[in-house]
C-alpha cells in the first residue's frame, strides 16, 4: 500500500476490530516511509492531528516559531499506542509516545492521556495530577475535558478524603454522560465503596459538588470554551461546500453543544424554577427539526425552555446568554452569567417582571441606547467606585443598554466610553458627597432644580428633593419605573 490513507484506515479498522497486533505491525512496515525532519533551519518541527489543533496551539503560544509538517507520521504512532495500550504493553507504549512527543507538542492532550493510563497503572497519581495541570490549558475539545476529569476523579479515588473522592467522581459521571458509560467507573465505584459505611454509595448532586470544589478546574477553560465557539463558528459558512466540510462542521458543533449544555444543565439542575426545562441534545443541535424555529439564522443555539415561547440561548455572535422570543422574534436579557436569566424567570414567576416588555418598547420605538457598554466583570469596579451594590435590573440595564434616552427623557447610566466620567457614577458620587439620605441609593434620574429619581440595591425606586431633603419611596421597581415613564412620554407627546 502506497498511499497514506489507505492505511489509515486500514489501521483504523484494525482497531474498531480489536485487532491490535495486527495494527502494531502495519505501523512498523510503514512508519519509516513518513518519518518527518525534527528541525529546519534550527527551527522545531511540529505536527498536529488537524487544524483546529494547530490554531489553538497558536492562539496559546502566539510568540513561538515552528515549522509545520503534514500529520502522517503522528497519527500513525498514536494508532500504535492505542494498540500498545489495550495489549498493557507499557513500556513499548512509553517509548512510542516518546517518539510522538518529538514531532508535536509536549502537552499534547490526547498523547498525555495514554501515558496517564500508564501511570495510573502504577499508581504514580502525584505525576498524574500534575500531568492533568499541564494539559488542562490545552483542552478545547469535549472528550479531552470528559478524559481529564475522569482521570482527576479516579487521582482523587486513591489519594483524597472520601468526600471529596465522591464529589469529583459525581461531577465526572454526570459531565461525560455524552462520552462515558457508567463502566468506565467502575474502578472508581468500587473504591469508593470499599471505603463507604455498609458499602453503599451515595453520590453527592451538583449544586454539592460546585460548594465542596469550588477550587477545582469543574469546567474548560475559557480559552477551550472560546475556541470550541470559533471551531464551531468557521465551519457554518463552509458546511455546504462538500462532504468533508459537512462533517468538520456537524463535529464542532457537537463539540460546542456538548460543552455548553454541561454548563447549562449541570450547573442550574438546582437552582432552575419550576417551569424550565432544559432541552435536549437532539433539540438543541437540531432546533428546525423540533422546535421549528432556526435559531442558527440569528446566531443562537437554544438550552432551555423557560416557556412563554422563551428560550435561553447563547448568541453565538455576541459570545454571551440571552433570552428569545420565537414568536416575536426578540432578543433581550444579554448577560455573560446564565444565572441571571434563571434568576429573572423566577421573578417573572412572581409577578414582578417586566424586562421583556421594556425590551419590547426599546425594540418598537425610537429609543436611543449605548452600543459601547460595559461587560459583567466590570460591574464590581464601578459598585466599589460608588460603595454600593447594583440591583439585578439595574445591573441588567446597564449590561444591556448603557443609558437609555426618549427624547427629552434620559436616564443615567454606565458605558465603556465614559467609564467613571458616566453620568450615573458622577451624579452618585455628587449626591453622596453632599447629601447624607442618598447613600444609600443610587442616581438614576434627574428632574432639574435638585430634584431625583435614585434606585436602592434591591432596585426600589425613590425620589428626592435636595431643597427639602424629602426622600419618598415610590414602591415601584426600577424595569416599572423606566416602562412606565417611557409610556407617559409616548402618550404625551401625541
Amino acid at each position: 500500500m502506497e498511499n497514506y490513507k489507505e492505511i489509515t484506515q486500514l489501521c483504523c479498522k484494525f482497531i474498531n476490530e480489536q485487532k491490535w497486533e495486527e495494527a502494531i505491525k502495519l505501523v512498523d512496515k510503514n512508519i519509516s516511509r513518513f518519518k518527518s525532519p525534527r528541525e529546519k533551519n534550527g527551527v522545531n518541527c511540529l505536527q498536529f492531528y488537524n487544524a483546529f489543533d494547530l490554531a489553538f496551539y497558536q492562539k496559546l503560544n502566539p510568540d513561538e516559531k515552528f515549522n509545520i509538517e503534514d500529520s502522517v507520521e503522528l497519527c500513525l504512532l498514536y494508532y500504535k499506542s492505542i494498540s500498545l495500550r489495550m495489549l498493557n504493553k507499557w513500556n513499548e507504549l512509553e517509548n512510542c509516545l516518546n517518539l510522538a512527543f518529538e514531532i508535536t507538542y509536549k502537552e499534547n492532550p490526547t498523547l498525555n492521556f495514554l501515558l496517564i493510563t500508564k501511570l495510573e497503572k502504577e499508581k504514580q497519581f502525584d505525576k498524574v495530577v500534575d500531568l492533568l495541570d499541564k494539559i488542562y490549558p490545552y483542552v478545547w475539545k469535549y472528550t479531552d475535558f470528559c478524559n481529564y476529569l475522569i482521570h482527576k476523579s479516579l487521582c482523587y479515588t486513591y489519594t483524597t478524603h472520601i468526600l471529596k473522592s465522591k464529589s469529583m467522581t459525581s461531577w465526572a459521571m454526570e459531565y461525560s454522560k455524552f462520552y462515558a458509560t457508567k463502566k468506565n467507573f467502575d474502578l472508581h465505584l468500587s473504591r469508593i465503596a470499599q471505603d463507604s459505611p455498609n458499602g453503599k454509595v451515595i453520590m453527592p448532586s451538583p449544586v454539592d459538588v460546585l460548594k465542596g470544589l469550588k477550587n477545582e478546574k469543574l469546567f474548560p477553560s475559557q480559552n477551550g470554551l472560546q475556541f470550541a465557539l470559533k471551531a464551531y463558528l468557521s465551519t457554518i459558512p463552509k458546511k455546504q461546500v462538500n462532504q468533508e466540510n459537512a462533517q468538520k462542521y456537524t463535529e464542532a458543533k457537537e463539540n460546542f453543544a456538548k460543552m455548553f449544555y454541561q454548563l447549562a444543565s449541570i450547573t442550574l439542575k438546582e437552582f432552575k424554577p419550576q417551569d424550565t426545562r432544559i432541552l435536549d441534545l437532539d433539540e438543541i443541535l437540531d432546533p428546525q427539526k423540533y422546535i421549528r424555529t432556526n435559531f442558527e439564522e440569528k446566531g443562537l443555539m437554544p438550552f432551555i425552555d423557560v416557556f412563554d415561547n422563551d428560550y435561553i440561548c447563547y448568541d453565538l455572535l455576541e459570545e454571551c446568554w440571552c433570552k428569545y422570543n420565537i414568536v416575536e422574534e426578540v432578543k433581550f436579557s444579554r448577560t455573560k452569567n446564565i444565572y441571571v436569566l434563571f434568576q429573572s424567570s423566577v421573578e417573572k414567576e412572581k409577578g414582578n417582571f417586566s424586562e421583556k416588555e421594556l425590551i419590547d418598547f426599546v425594540t418598537n420605538n425610537d429609543v436611543v441606547f449605548s452600543k459601547n457598554t460595559i461587560n459583567e466583570n466590570e460591574i464590581k469596579y464601578y459598585e466599589k467606585i460608588i460603595g454600593l451594590t447594583f440591583g439585578k435590573q439595574l445591573q441588567q440595564y446597564i449590561l444591556n443598554y448603557g443609558f437609555l434616552s426618549f427624547g427629552s427623557l434620559e436616564f443615567y447610566g454606565i458605558n465603556a466610553v465614559q467609564k467613571e466620567k458616566s453620568d450615573l457614577v458622577v451624579q452618585t458620587n455628587y449626591l453622596h458627597n453632599y447629601f447624607e439620605k442618598t447613600k444609600c441609593l443610587i442616581a438614576f434620574e434627574s428632574f432639574g432644580d435638585g430634584f431625583y429619581v435614585l434606585v436602592d440595591e434591591k432596585d426600589n425606586v425613590f425620589e428626592y428633593d435636595n431643597e427639602t431633603d424629602k426622600l419618598t419611596n415610590l414602591k415601584i421597581m426600577l424595569n416599572d419605573y423606566i416602562l412606565k415613564r417611557f409610556k407617559e412620554k409616548k402618550e404625551n407627546d401625541f
